[in-house]
């Protein structure tokens, strides 16, 4: 917005028609945009050629167009895309691999039992060091299996769990590190603030593992399409990388099912 009409304009088309590598986000307000722009009027804003959904796609923060359904919608598309592409895959469709989904499986792995060992033995340190009771630990731990019980995540596993306690333990003594223990009881108190389980807290603790133990964290389809920026062509590159390893593990007389470890690597390379 701090650009020239015209300057934007060509930066706009500059990025465009690069090489697509990855999706590219060019943030303004809307004070940037002409009035007929902001309202949506056809024509009203110069687009250089450039097809909407093609070329670029407008978000706008503040709208009443659900993201959600526009992803889930681009999922569905894409998925048909790759399983309309595979039986063209001679070795593939020899081996009846035929279903995208079933090839990027979403299980991401767990990590050694020494691994976990070191997970859990973190959490008892911060427990110490934070002063959180048993009973608390036993609460939060609680809202942790709660959640996932009730999710539809497939990333349920130990260490998630861990890290998602270890989280909201951290969470929790942030929130109570301002009130002043008591000198005639177990000092316990409850937030101000009610410690919540949510989706955000699992893909922390998902990012966490990631970093901490390299555990995969891109993987499965969905994230596949979710990385795409719902862009088909991006979408096609990525899973062309995909597919190419299958091929070579089909023509090793291997399983072409590709572990999470696996999706992440060639997606890295791509």
């Amino acid at each position: 917005h701090a650009l020239h009409p015209e300057q934007r304009d060509g930066l706009f088309a500059a990025l465009a028609r690069r090489e697509i590598r990855f999706g590219r986000w060019l943030m303004m307000r809307l004070d940037a945009l002409s009035p007929g722009a902001v309202l949506g009027q056809p024509g009203a804003q110069e687009r250089h050629n450039l097809a909407t959904g093609r070329d670029f796609v407008e978000i706008r923060m503040q709208g009443t167009a659900a993201r959600g359904t526009e992803r889930r919608q681009f999922r569905t598309m894409a998925l048909d895309m790759a399983n309309r592409y595979l039986p063209s895959v001679q070795v593939l469709k020899n081996r009846g691999a035929t279903d995208f989904r079933a090839l990027l499986p979403s299980a991401a792995g767990t990590l050694t039992p020494g691994r976990v060992k070191e997970l859990a033995g973190m959490l008892d340190k911060d427990q110490r060091r934070l002063e959180v009771t048993d009973a608390r630990r036993r609460e939060l731990k609680l809202l942790v299996d709660e959640h996932l019980a009730g999710s539809a995540t497939y990333d349920g596993s130990d260490e998630v769990r861990l890290a998602m306690t270890r989280i909201l333990m951290h969470r929790y003594a942030n929130r109570t590190q301002h009130l002043m223990p008591s000198l005639f009881e177990t000092f316990d108190p409850d937030p101000k603030t009610p410690i919540k389980v949510n989706a955000g807290i699992l893909d922390a603790a998902r990012l966490h593992l990631h970093h901490a133990y390299k555990r995969p964290l891109h993987f499965g389809v969905d994230d596949l399409c979710d990385a795409s920026n719902e862009n088909a062509e991006i979408f096609l590159q990525f899973s062309g990388a995909l597919v190419a390893r299958m091929e070579t593990r089909a023509i090793r007389n291997q399983s072409p099912a590709l572990t999470a470890s696996m999706q992440e690597g060639a997606l890295v390379e791509k």
